[in-house]
């Protein structure tokens, strides 16, 4: 090779050489910007992520983030997918709310809290596994995922709290593991299309209306008079009527179980139920009277408010109090004796009792709510016991004129009385 050839041999080398460079300083540019672009999109403090920006369809979250913030995706109605690292290990309250498009997460077993509504509104999220260390799934996580058909509940849960998955729609099948013990109010209310559930042994707590208005509930109701899960009713069939007896298989009488039933006349409890929870009677119309075992504990809030034909009703001597609005609105409530063991009587118990005459208040008691007597026209006589220290201000709205307090002198209820010039007598 002669010396002009070398020349121009080392020169073309030398090009190319430059040109390499060139292009590799470009790339690592581009890239750079293209990372610094990314990087921008994310909003973290102190490992949590605060705030995501951008308009990705497909999202990588950095493996520097520990934490997912309160509404950091929410309304990203650009986002199909996500990636989540595995040094997550909360996602917190509404965080991918309202992510419309989003159809595919995988949330990692690092995670062991998901907070409330955190995908609330994900209309197009058909499936998801919830994370192995999670033990409760709270308020509205779920709510309204209406493509949701697969779920997996893990045996580390141990609540399912209320609307949890509420207006799953597409929901069809449901396996609630042994570890879960409580299923909170409306958790699956109106998944309509829900017809298999399997559910924990371990449950002893369902909250109010929890499978209404799913396929499951609808039929077993034409199953069965009662829907009884783990000695708990928490629904009846529409065929009962006139007077019922409830089953011994049952323990517990749930949350608005014979609710607006209007065609129940009388109740026969069984002594082996020993909860009445609340509103478990609420509106049924035509209930004239109930007799409640000893066997019973406790009465639950508006266990038989606006029960208007009630009559009569035994107490149990076992309760140690009456709980809020019991028997609010019961208009047709003549006599009830109120047993001695009881300690407090709530605010609005007795509240529009128009038809109640006389109530003596055993010596036990020591606090009486607000409005626990107001509207009851027809009350003439009261006795009030040396033990109640508080009474709930208004406690007689609209009272008869002829109501009389009986009571001791220097007591409370006698200051009572005399501070909102109510006649009063001495005993």
């Amino acid at each position: 090779m002669n010396t002009v050839s070398k020349i121009i041999y080392v020169k073309a080398n030398r090009l190319i050489l430059y040109t390499v460079v060139l292009y590799f300083i470009l790339f690592t540019f581009c890239l750079s910007d293209k990372a610094k672009a990314e990087s921008s999109e994310f909003t973290v403090e102190n490992g949590i992520l605060i705030k995501y920006s951008g308009k990705s369809e497909h999202v990588t979250i950095p493996d520097t983030v520990t934490s997912i913030g309160s509404s950091a995706f929410s309304g990203c109605i650009n986002l199909k997918n996500i990636t989540i690292p595995s040094t997550v290990t909360s996602i917190g309250n509404s965080a991918f709310s309202s992510c419309t498009n989003l159809v595919k997460i995988k949330i990692p077993d690092s995670v062991t809290v998901i907070g409330e509504s955190a995908f609330n509104g994900c209309s197009k999220l058909s499936e998801i596994i919830i994370p192995k260390g999670i033990t409760q799934i709270e308020y509205m996580t779920f709510y309204k995922c209406s493509s949701l058909i697969n779920v997996t509940i893990p045996d580390s849960a141990i609540t399912i709290g209320p609307w949890a998955f509420r207006g799953c729609r597409s929901l069809e099948s449901v396996v609630i593991p042994d570890s879960v013990t409580a299923i909170d109010h409306m958790a699956f209310f109106d998944c309509k299309n829900l017809t298999d559930i399997k559910l924990s042994k371990s449950i002893t707590n369902i909250g109010y209306r929890a499978f209404n208005n799913t396929a499951w509930i609808d039929a077993r109701k034409k199953e069965d008079k009662f829907v009884v899960i783990n000695g708990i009713v928490i629904d009846i069939s529409s065929s009962l009527k006139g007077k019922v007896t409830i089953p011994y298989t049952v323990t517990a009488i749930g949350e608005g179980a014979f609710e607006d039933c209007v065609t129940i006349t009388s109740i026969i409890i069984p002594s082996s139920v020993t909860t009445i929870e609340k509103s478990a009677f609420e509106r049924c119309s035509k209930l004239k009277n109930i007799k409640i075992p000893d066997s019973v504990k406790e009465i639950g809030i508006c266990a038989f408010q606006e029960c208007t034909s009630l009559e009569t009703v035994q107490l149990p001597s076992t309760i140690t109090k009456i709980s809020d609005n019991t028997f609010d609105c019961c208009s047709s409530l003549t006599n009830i004796t109120i047993p001695k063991k009881v300690t407090s009587i709530g605010t609005f118990a007795f509240y529009k009792c128009h038809s109640l005459k006389s109530i003596i208040i055993p010596d036990n008691v020591t606090s009486m709510g607000v409005h626990s007597f107001s509207y009851c026209s027809s009350l003439t006589s009261i006795t009030i016991p040396a033990s109640v220290k508080n009474i709930g201000s208004p406690l007689f709205v609209n009272r008869n004129k002829a109501l009389t307090i009986n009571c001791i002198k220097n007591t409370y209820a006698y200051s009572f009385a005399r501070k909102y010039k109510v006649k009063y007598t001495l005993i």
